[in-house]
């Protein structure tokens, strides 16, 4: 048989076989009934005993052996620690090796790192092991919520429970309805004065070009006219005047339809961005789902808000209207002026 190093933690001896006997006994289960090591909890407290670990579960393992006949509880603690499975779902430990953990519980963990122990040395003795999850592995949420990532699980955990935790809806969606409806009419409104004005002002620029085509034409015949001495000194100068009147008006023109364009524009980018930023939630309604591994392949389940997350889920989540649908932008096309 292989020689064992163990480690003594208790060692209690009477004078009869029978009392150390009976020692060893009590040694054993006041050790197996300590809270943070049951064998039986194997997780913390609201976890299904048929909870199936992953990758990134961290766990404690804790080994022991029983000498009857010497009265003596010996710790395996070359082995007793503290492990996080990988992420192809196994955990490395010494004297052990490898182990294939995920989809296994932490009972049948237990039993395997037991068994796989006592073949490799060759031990007589009988072996207890326990693994405890000291922290899940985390969930992750995405979608429409304020801080999508990743997060610590925590044991019963809801859906709803973890949209808090991701910091909720974004501040876009508790907006004020109210509130954007009315900015928005006034910049509908106000879109619907410019789209006017711009009609008028291309009529008015129209015909001042027309006005200052005659205009100019009227100063080329004034022009030679004095030359030759027809006209006066005092029609040439009003001439002149007109031109420069009927050319600033043209400006002024010009320079106010392009703000008129330029206002416009600004006021479709509001508008718009109003769509974007703050839709219309009255009767939104939130979508659900979580994305969960089931074996080898991930899965797609409906969810409410009371659904509770196991860990390693993905929650997906989207405002929709009752129908399932995206809520709808504000539009305008009931205004027939709106350009």
């Amino acid at each position: 048989m292989a020689k064992c190093n163990f480690e003594q933690v208790s060692q209690r001896q009477t004078k009869s076989p029978l009392g150390r006997f009976a020692v060893a006994i009590l040694l054993l289960c006041s050790w197996c009934v300590d809270p943070a090591f049951s064998q039986d909890r194997g997780q913390f407290d609201g976890e299904p005993a048929d909870y199936r670990l992953g990758p990134f579960d961290q766990l404690r393992v804790k080994i022991v052996a029983l000498r009857a006949s010497q009265a003596e509880v010996l710790e395996w603690n070359a082995i007793n620690g503290e492990y996080t499975v990988g992420f192809g779902g196994r955990v490395s430990l010494p004297l052990i090796g490898e182990v294939q953990a995920s989809d296994s519980t932490t009972r049948e963990l237990a039993k395997i790192l037991a068994q796989r122990l006592q073949t490799r040395l060759n031990i007589a003795q009988t072996l207890d092991a326990t693994v405890e999850i000291t922290k899940f592995r985390p969930f992750y949420i995405v979608g429409d919520v304020a801080n999508s990532g990743e997060y610590s699980y925590r044991p019963g955990m809801t859906v709803i429970q973890a949209l808090s935790i991701a910091g909720g809806l974004p501040r876009s969606h508790s907006i004020d309805v109210r509130q954007v409806d009315r900015e928005i009419a006034a910049w509908t409104g106000e879109l619907n004065q410019l789209s006017d004005e711009q009609t008028m002002l291309r009529s008015q620029i129209e015909q001042q070009e027309k006005l200052l085509a005659l205009v100019q034409q009227d100063k080329q015949q004034v022009e030679s006219k004095q030359r030759t001495g027809l006209v006066t000194e005092q029609r040439y100068m009003s001439t002149q005047r007109d031109l420069a009147t009927a050319q600033s008006d043209l400006l002024r023109s010009k320079i106010r339809l392009q703000e008129i364009r330029h206002k416009m524009a600004t006021n479709k980018v509001l508008i718009a961005g109003s769509d974007r930023i703050a839709p219309t939630w009255a009767a939104a309604n939130l979508n659900l789902s979580i994305v969960r591994l089931s074996g080898s392949a991930f899965t797609e389940i409906s969810a409410n808000e009371t659904t509770l997350v196991a860990p390693g889920d993905t929650i997906k989540v989207r405002c929709c209207d009752g129908e399932g649908r995206a809520p709808q932008s504000f539009v305008l096309k009931d205004s027939p002026r709106n350009p």
